[in-house]
């Protein structure tokens, strides 16, 4: 699930008056955040039979091990472990059309995510600058 989600101009120049290190975990965390949101819509809209793929949906940080570019964080929102299957229900194979069900989360839950982000953020620069 891909979303790109920016704060708003304030905010970031908040955020660049705090340490380097400490910005980079304040934008983690929210970035966290606002992809835990997405997690929980899409394991309400995966398919299910037995509910264990579902419950297989994470937020993973970095998975691909790519260095992070400052300002900006990357975690995937996918099924994993025991869920991999459901990747295939997403995307289709030959043998079965493709259900969707991350894409659609992020088109009509991408607000919400994107909401808890700036909330998230917001807090937490403010309160770190006092």
């Amino acid at each position: 699930m891909k979303l790109r989600v920016s704060g708003d101009r304030e905010l970031l120049r908040d955020l660049q008056r705090v340490d380097d290190a400490i910005s980079d975990r304040l934008l983690h965390n929210a970035v966290e955040a606002a992809a835990e949101v997405g997690r929980e819509w899409a394991e309400l809209a995966a398919p299910r039979v037995t509910g264990r793929g579902a419950a297989n949906i994470r937020v993973e940080d970095n998975p691909r091990g790519v260095r992070q570019k400052p300002q900006r964080r990357e975690v995937h929102v996918a099924p994993s472990g025991e869920g991999w299957y459901l990747i295939l229900h997403e995307i289709g194979t030959i043998y079965m059309p493709a259900h969707p069900f991350l894409r659609p989360t992020v088109q009509q839950k991408g607000h919400q995510m994107t909401d808890e982000f700036n909330k998230t953020l917001r807090r937490t620069v403010r309160a770190h600058l006092g």
